[in-house]
């Protein structure tokens, strides 16, 4: 399970991995990401007492790929963090809320969807927490291209920056 911020908004990542061989696994992984507006940050209005926000979007992300994470270095450093890379592909599923509807519940009843194609690709460093836990840090970047466009834009490309943490259940 990890969390990921990137370059158009927030979100919660989990994956499954998947040993190929010694230097090599595969691995299927969702992420939910929360896309925000441009300078979406909430404000005080003083005049009303209230807290405002201002450029909302409503416009969740679901992609769901396969990829691979390549060790090169597995074997060659005596310690105990692993530098890789990852490449991964799959369905972007794309959920547009209609913002000038009050109330999330109603703004969510009919979003507009549509299911597009990205790809990552990444570099990062995982870390061993003894006895069978793990940390990663990933730096990279999405190609996220849409078939429409949704919030305002027809594409979702940017950088990210993931931060995931793992436990090793199986042997």
């Amino acid at each position: 399970m990890g969390f990921t911020t990137g370059s158009h908004g927030w979100g919660i990542t989990v994956q499954k991995l998947f040993r190929l061989n010694e230097k090599s696994f595969w691995g299927i992984d969702g992420r939910f990401y929360s896309i925000t507006g441009l300078g979406d940050i909430p404000s005080n209005n003083y005049n009303q007492f209230v807290i405002q926000e201002r450029n909302q979007k409503s416009l969740v992300m679901l992609p769901v790929s396969i990829g691979i994470q390549h060790y090169p270095l597995q074997g060659k450093i005596a310690n105990s963090f692993f530098p890789f890379f990852q490449a991964k592909t799959g369905p972007l599923f794309v959920f547009d809320g209609d913002e000038s509807i009050d109330g999330f519940m109603d703004r969510w009843k009919k979003p507009e969807t549509q299911v597009a194609y990205g790809i990552q690709f990444a570099g990062g460093i995982k870390f061993i927490v003894p006895p069978h836990s793990y940390m990663s840090i990933i730096v990279g970047y999405d190609f996220f291209p849409l078939s429409k466009e949704a919030g305002g834009r027809d594409n979702y490309n940017g950088g990210v920056l993931q931060l995931d943490f793992s436990v090793k259940i199986d042997g």
